[in-house]
């Protein structure tokens, strides 16, 4: 089964990016028909923004988007490669699953720095895992969340689905 979702992904992955004929709803059909029945399914995918490596989970929300569309911050990470240099220090606050963190760590290079924050320790998990699939000896993982005092809070982690049935673990808060 894992072969069949590796070749539609290189078919979404192309298809997600063209414009005006459909070809977006069915690879969201797609998408969220594997999600639904490939509960804890981990696929390690090796041509993250290029060369790099990152485990999606198919049946979680962010983990999910990187699978089939090859990044779920696309956008943003543009900013990043147009603007971090080799051996700037780079911060990752809330890091996730360490879409930036992988990506700003290959970006800055082996003489500069990735200081990632992540207080969730089973989200924290999914990042150290993404860094050692990387072997990047240039990232810190704090666990941490910044704020504006010092001091403790609990953090709820909430793991909640969308209407799609696709769970959104990176939701964890305050409230």
């Amino acid at each position: 089964m894992e072969r069949i979702y590796r070749v539609a992904r290189r078919l979404t992955k192309v298809a997600y990016r063209i414009q005006g004929i459909g070809l977006g709803r069915l690879c969201e059909m797609i998408r969220t028909s594997v999600a639904r029945s490939s509960r804890g399914k981990v696929i390690l995918i090796e041509d993250f923004m290029g060369s790099l490596k990152f485990y999606c989970e198919l049946s979680e929300h962010m983990g999910s988007q990187i699978f089939w569309r090859g990044t779920y911050s696309g956008g943003q990470l543009k900013v990043l490669e147009r603007y971090l240099r080799p051996g700037a220090t780079f911060l990752d606050v809330g890091a996730n699953q360490g879409e930036f963190t992988v990506f700003g760590a290959s970006l800055v290079g082996e003489h500069g720095r990735v200081i990632a924050f992540e207080p969730v320790s089973f989200i924290r998990d999914k990042l150290l895992r993404n860094i050692a699939a990387n072997a990047l000896s240039n990232v810190v993982v704090l666990p941490f969340a910044l704020g504006a005092e010092q001091g403790d809070l609990p953090m709820y982690g909430v793991v909640s689905s969308f209407a799609d049935g696709i769970e959104n673990i990176g939701l964890p808060t305050l409230f």
